[in-house]
This record gives C-alpha cells, sequence and structure tokens, in this order.
C-alpha cells in the first residue's frame, strides 16, 4: 500500500469518527440501546466495523480491550484500539487510533480525569498515535452535549498542557436528553430508559 493510499484511508477514518460517530451513538441512545458502557462499547464497534466494510479497508482492524505496553511495564488498557497492518499478507501491526469509552448517568469529573489521564499516557509512550478519542455516553438534564464538551476540554488541557498534544485527543459527548422531540414523548422515554436501566443490575 502507498503512503498516499494509507493516509487517504487514515484521513477517513478520522472524519468518520469526529463528525458521523457521534450522531450515530445519539440514535442509539435514543433508541434505548445504549445503557452500559458494555452497550456502548458494542455500538461503537458496530458502527466502525460497518464502515470499514463498506469502504473495503482490508489492513485496518478494530482491536477491543486491547493491554499496551512491554511485559514488565504495567499495561494501559484502551477500550478500542483501531491497528494497520503494513504488509501485503502478513506484517507489522501499528495502533494509529485509541478509543476510550466512559458511561455514567450524569456527569463526573473524576470518571472524566481517569479517562483523559490514561489517554494522555499512551500519547506519551506511544509517539506514532495518530489520534485518540474520548467518547462519554451520559444522561444529564443540566448540562447539554456542547456543556459537556467545555467541561471535558478543561480537564484534558490540564493533562496535556505541558506537551502541547491537546489536538490529539478529541471529545464526543453522548447526551441525548436534551434532543428528543416529539413524537417521542421525554417522560415515557425516561421511565423506559430507568426501567431498562435498573434491569440491568
Amino acid at each position: 500500500m502507498s503512503m498516499g493510499k494509507y493516509q487517504t484511508e487514515r484521513d477517513k477514518i478520522r472524519k468518520f469518527i469526529e463528525s458521523k460517530l457521534g450522531k450515530r451513538l445519539r440514535e442509539d441512545q435514543e433508541d434505548l440501546k445504549i445503557l452500559s458502557e458494555g452497550d456502548l462499547q458494542s455500538c461503537v464497534y458496530h458502527h466502525l466495523s460497518d464502515f470499514f466494510k463498506k469502504k473495503k479497508f482490508s489492513r485496518w482492524f478494530i482491536l477491543n480491550k486491547l493491554p499496551m505496553g512491554k511485559k514488565q511495564d504495567t499495561k494501559k488498557i484502551p477500550d478500542i484500539v483501531i491497528v494497520r497492518m503494513d504488509g501485503e499478507q502478513t506484517g507489522n501491526v501499528r495502533p494509529i487510533f485509541l478509543i476510550e469509552l466512559k458511561e455514567t448517568e450524569k456527569y463526573k469529573e473524576k470518571a472524566v480525569e481517569q479517562d483523559i489521564r490514561k489517554l494522555a499516557g499512551l500519547i506519551q509512550k506511544y509517539k506514532k498515535l495518530k489520534g485518540c478519542f474520548f467518547v462519554y455516553s451520559v444522561y444529564d438534564d443540566k448540562l447539554n452535549s456542547e456543556e459537556i464538551l467545555e467541561k471535558i476540554k478543561v480537564v484534558r488541557d490540564k493533562y496535556l498542557e505541558r506537551n502541547q498534544k491537546r489536538s490529539k485527543i478529541f471529545s464526543i459527548p453522548i447526551n441525548a436528553v436534551h434532543e428528543i422531540k416529539p413524537p417521542h414523548s421525554l417522560d415515557i422515554w425516561r421511565k423506559k430508559r430507568q426501567k431498562l436501566r435498573k434491569f440491568r443490575q
């Protein structure tokens, strides 16, 4: 594969995650498909896999819960790692994008801080990463997605201030609470979600 083709495919993956994945996940939230972090992981994997299949990406792979680090190190485990295999049939496998996922009932700064710090550490360790994404699914009545994004940026900048690689973490807050519109009833939707969430516990 030429470097030009690699860059083209890499940029298409980045664009899909940054511009389309969030919309698909909000639709999943509205359809009550995301009721836990495991559900969020399943939805993200599904949308990425479907996109890769449509684009016929043969050297790109989506790995779940990949331990990263040498044997003697304490391993960090990103939720999803998008890797590329260099060779035509087999070859070196390189991590290109990391995706960290979080799902909570309300916005929790401690939860955001934990995952941002993990990504910041991986950015420092793996210099050739082309980007990290933090996908945060919440159901917060007080904060909309834009307000949550601003709060995440504050946390991100705190931990990436020194190495000045803030652009390497792109955050995607998902909060459908403020976007439920007729013919859906917000009250009925809330009750269904609460019952389904409680049933899982």
